[in-house]
C-alpha cells in the first residue's frame, strides 16, 4: 500500500446524497477534518483531466463519489471509456472502485483510497489490485503513475489551490560550441534562424524593419506543452558579439530571453540561453514543472544550434 501525506486545513461542505455513509463534518471540539479537501480533490473533474486525458485528445470526465456511479471519459459523440465503477463510499474517509483503469484485455482491477487525519494533514493511502492476463510492465508503469498522480500532482493541487500567483521560472543553460564567437553570435542573434534550431518555434515574422536593433519587434508562433502560442519579442538590449536580451511585448507567457557569448579561444565559444518569466497562461500544476521542462527544451535547442554550426562552417 502506498501512502501520501497532504498538508492542508480548509473546510469542505457537502450535502447528503444517494447511499453515502457520511463522516462527521466536525469532530470533537468543532474542528473540521482535514480530509474533506483531499477527498474533494480526488473526485473533481479537473484533476481527472490532468491525470489521464491524452494531450492530443479532447475529453470530458465525470466522477461522482456515489455508489453505482461510474468514472467515465467521454471523447465526443458516442465514444468513451469507463475507467471504473464506484461500489463503496465513506465520505471523507474512503472510496472504492473496480474497473480497467487504463488497462486492456482480460483483466479487472480494484483500487481503494483511504484518507486518515494525521499530524495536521491527511495521510492518503492507496490499494490497487489487478487480476487477469497481466503484461509484465504494468506493475512498474502503474506504480510510477500513482506516485506521480498522488505524490506529486494531487499533493501540489491541494496544498497550493488558493495561491493566485503563478510560479516564477528562471532557467539558465549553456553549451560550448566549437566555432569562433563571431559565427556563433551572428547566427544565433538572427531571428530568421530561430526555426532552424528552436524545436518549438514554427514561424517568424518581422514586425519592424531589418536589421536587428534596439526596439526591433519580431512575431513568433510556437508549440509548447500541446498549446499553440503567438507572441511578439522586443529587443531591449543588443551588444553584438556579447549579449542579446529580448522580452515579450504580449502573449500568454510574459518572458525575457537572454543570449550571451563568451570566447574561450579563437575556435571555441560558450553560449548561454536564459529564460525568465511567469507562466500565467498555464494552469498551476503545469507551472510546477515548467522549470524542468523548459530546461530540457533549452538544452535540446542548444545542442541543435551546436550541431548546425559545427557542421555548416
Amino acid at each position: 500500500m502506498n501512502s501520501f501525506i497532504v498538508m492542508q486545513g480548509e473546510t469542505y461542505n457537502e450535502e447528503r446524497q444517494l447511499g453515502i455513509i457520511w463522516s462527521p463534518q466536525r469532530g470533537k471540539g468543532g474542528l473540521v477534518p482535514h480530509s474533506w479537501k483531499v477527498f474533494k480533490a480526488l473526485t473533481e473533474r479537473r484533476l481527472a483531466e490532468i491525470r489521464i486525458a491524452p494531450k492530443e485528445v479532447k475529453s470530458h470526465f465525470t466522477f461522482k463519489p456515489v455508489p453505482g456511479c461510474q468514472f467515465i471519459e467521454k471523447l465526443g459523440g458516442k465514444e468513451g471509456t469507463i475507467w471504473g465503477n464506484v461500489y463503496y463510499v465513506n465520505v471523507p474517509e474512503e472510496i472504492r472502485l473496480f474497473g480497467y483503469l487504463g488497462m486492456q484485455g482480460a483483466v479487472n482491477g480494484a483500487y481503494t483510497y483511504r484518507l486518515l487525519e494525521k499530524e495536521g494533514g491527511t495521510l492518503l493511502q492507496l490499494s490497487h489490485t489487478v487480476s487477469g492476463v497481466i503484461q509484465e510492465q504494468w506493475e512498474e508503469e502503474h506504480s510510477k503513475g500513482w506516485e506521480y498522480l498522488l505524490g506529486t500532482l494531487l499533493k501540489y493541487y491541494v496544498e497550493t489551490k488558493n495561491k493566485t500567483e503563478a510560479k516564477m521560472v528562471d532557467v539558465l543553460t549553456e553549451i560550448t560550441i566549437n566555432r569562433p564567437i563571431s559565427q556563433v553570435s551572428e547566427y544565433a542573434a538572427n531571428p530568421d534562424h530561430a526555426v532552424e534550431w528552436y524545436e518549438n518555434i514554427k514561424s517568424v515574422e518581422w514586425k519592424t524593419p531589418m536589421p536587428l536593433t534596439l526596439g526591433s519587434q519580431i512575431a513568433f508562433k510556437a508549440n509548447f506543452l500541446g498549446r499553440e502560442l503567438a507572441y511578439i519579442y522586443e529587443i531591449v538590449e543588443w551588444i553584438p558579439g556579447d549579449k542579446l536580451v529580448m522580452k515579450t511585448a504580449n502573449g500568454p507567457f510574459p518572458m525575457k530571453t537572454i543570449y550571451t557569448w563568451q570566447e574561450i579561444d579563437e575556435n571555441r565559444t560558450i553560449m548561454t540561453l536564459r529564460n525568465k518569466g511567469n507562466p500565467t497562461g498555464f494552469n498551476k500544476i503545469i507551472s510546477l514543472f515548467m522549470t524542468s521542462m523548459m530546461r530540457r527544451a533549452n538544452m535540446k535547442d542548444l545542442k541543435k544550434i551546436k550541431a548546425i554550426l559545427e557542421k555548416s562552417f
